[in-house]
């Protein structure tokens, strides 16, 4: 089998690819690293071709005996990415977005055997979202994809909603379907820089309250992960791994932008989210805030996610 070239995605290419259809040959194949070596590239690198062991006569034990021990030896390695989503199925907003393309491929390529991906798509531009997911699987990030395993792409399925509406639009039989999501990925997002306040608080922070509403009611939630932004705390000469204090409150700031003619309010914002630079840093950062209150008395995990790109 020969070594297929690097895939052309958008996405740097990971060690599963790397692997792809090489031959290896391995010393200390039955140390501690060396066992945890072999495994990792027989579970993670599935398309790996042959893994050649140099093994020696040992305490009267012939090599082919020793490699047969191996095979049965118990792996003390963590879990990987791949191993966690085996099985699983997860909800993904934002997937059309950029870091939603690249998240989407990354899971149906390195993580073969998850079970679904459930993407909320919204009706834009007289295009219906049943015709966005054929148009996202038709996307240059999936070439690979499309090329070496068409049927990963199978397990992507479409939920029609809006994060700017009441519970995204969703009903109670949408609300069924995601039963057995275990994980959870929010990257919708408004990227305007100069997004008018009211418009950057619904998409940005609203949103994310009515995302982990509908966290609460899945049975099988173990993980949130939020995707944020690096910037969300631009104004500070550092910025550390935690989350900061809500630039505002948001149930005053709600009332405010519902009370405040459209006109007042555009005059008056660059007082309101002073510090911050924009309104897509501040409902950025009211949203970090939001996620961290809600997870303190949610029963599931919380984690933030802080890309430099958006």
């Amino acid at each position: 089998m020969v070594p297929r070239p690097v895939p052309q995605s958008s996405s740097p290419p990971l060690i599963p690819e790397f692997f792809a259809g090489r031959e290896v040959f391995i010393t200390g194949a039955t140390g501690f690293m060396g066992k945890v070596l072999v495994e990792r590239l027989l579970w993670t690198c599935r398309d790996v071709s042959r893994l050649h062991l140099l093994l020696r006569h040992k305490k009267d034990v012939p090599p082919e005996r020793r490699l047969a021990q191996l095979k049965q030896s118990q792996s003390s390695s963590p879990p990987l990415i791949p191993e966690f989503f085996a099985g699983r199925e997860v909800f993904i907003t934002g997937a059309t977005g950029f870091m939603g393309k690249v998240l989407v491929e990354r899971l149906l390529w390195t993580c073969r055997d998850v079970s679904r991906l459930h993407l909320l798509l919204r009706h834009k531009k007289d295009v219906p979202p049943e015709r966005r997911l054929a148009q996202l699987k038709q996307s240059q990030v999936f070439d690979v994809i499309r090329q070496h395993c068409p049927q990963q792409l199978d397990k992507l399925s479409m939920l029609a909603g809006d994060v700017t509406q009441r519970m995204f639009g969703l009903d109670h039989h949408d609300i069924s379907r995601l039963q057995h999501v275990s994980v959870v990925f929010h990257s919708a997002a408004t990227l305007k820089f100069d997004e008018p306040l009211g418009a950057a608080l619904q998409q940005n922070v609203h949103s994310v309250v009515t995302l982990m509403d509908i966290c609460d009611q899945l049975p099988n939630m173990q993980v949130l992960v939020h995707v944020s932004t690096a910037y969300s705390n631009a104004e500070l000469p550092r910025v550390e791994e935690r989350v900061y204090a809500a630039p505002a409150r948001l149930q005053h700031l709600a009332a405010l932008v519902d009370a405040l003619p459209a006109g007042l309010l555009a005059e008056i914002t660059p007082q309101l989210i002073s510090p911050k630079p924009n309104t897509y840093t501040f409902t950025k950062a009211m949203a970090e805030s939001v996620v961290a209150e809600r997870a303190s008395t949610a029963n599931y995990a919380v984690a933030i996610f802080r890309p430099t790109i958006g």
